[in-house]
């Protein structure tokens, strides 16, 4: 708190006191338990029915604040002039600060008020009563709460490798979000290389399938709890890698798990080995795609 003359009044740290007052507690700005007195019916009159002087009166810079935030009060009169604020939370007016105003007639005070409120106050100096101001102190609204879920947060990974020469692979993940109330997306990696076992024929590099007059290739799908959600196939050459990011993929615990599928899109099963042999390989990032 800024003092800003020898006579400066501290009527605002006489409204923190006033709350204090009204509940019991101490002031503590003065070292200790503080008692404000009531007024007397004759003061009482004053601030309910006087009305307002020519020469006195009080304002403060805003009339509406948060608890906490910064409030600048401030009382004018004659110069040297004994004034006496009270304030009126309620239950009451009482007297919350007195001064005396310095040699242009002025007191003022910047301080904060940290406890909600409706109040208002009235100075009496000398015989002048003055105008009647009203403070309103807000409480602070707590930010929402962090529930630490947030888009693009992962929340599960995995992969697989291996060999398949037709008959594919469903691969079931075991997803368990918990009370996470985001819907969720699955990014997914994947790569591939074909060989012959010595009997088709390899062309630029890749296993020639004579059956199909065409390169080996691989059918890849995704599979939510709803219905498929996406299928590519990963052909060759050139293309070695495939990658895919489905946003929203739907989970439910009680409906079909999430699968990752794949199985070679020429199917040699009504020939039989030899033939193209495929090795896979793939990786997955589960994550919030979208949050309330």
């Amino acid at each position: 708190m800024a003092k800003q003359n020898n006579n400066q009044m501290y009527w605002i740290l006489g409204v923190v006191a006033l709350i204090l007052f009204y509940y019991g507690g101490n002031a503590g700005w003065f070292g200790g338990d503080t008692f404000f007195s009531t007024i007397n019916q004759d003061t009482f009159n004053q601030l309910e029915n006087a009305p307002v002087g020519d020469t006195c009166s009080v304002t403060l810079d805003k009339n509406v604040i948060t608890a906490g935030e910064i409030i600048t009060g401030s009382i004018k009169d004659g110069a040297n002039t004994l004034c006496t604020v009270y304030g009126n939370g309620g239950p009451g007016w009482i007297e919350v600060g007195s001064g005396i105003t310095n040699a242009f007639g002025d007191l003022s005070i910047t301080d904060t008020i940290n406890i909600p409120g409706t109040y208002e106050f009235r100075v009496i100096c000398g015989s002048c009563v003055s105008n009647t101001v009203d403070l309103i102190v807000n409480p602070v609204v707590a930010p929402p709460a962090d529930d630490g879920w947030e888009v693009g947060d992962v929340i599960g990974s995995g992969g697989n490798s291996g060999l398949t020469t037709g008959e594919g692979f469903g691969d079931i993940i075991d997803l368990s979000p918990g009370d996470n109330p985001c819907t969720l997306g699955i990014r997914i990696n994947a790569e591939w290389t074909s060989w012959s076992d010595g009997q088709f024929p390899l062309i630029d590099g890749e296993c020639w399938n004579p059956n199909y007059q065409d390169w080996q290739s691989l059918y890849w799908s995704f599979q939510d709890s709803t219905a498929l959600r996406w299928s590519d196939v990963m052909n060759a050459p050139p293309v070695k890698t495939l990658s895919a990011d489905i946003c929203p993929a739907i989970y439910d615990s009680s409906g079909t798990p999430w699968q990752i599928q794949m199985e070679p899109a020429f199917d040699d099963a009504d020939f039989p080995p030899p033939g193209c042999q495929v090795g896979y390989s793939y990786n997955y990032e589960i994550y919030n795609c979208e949050c309330p």
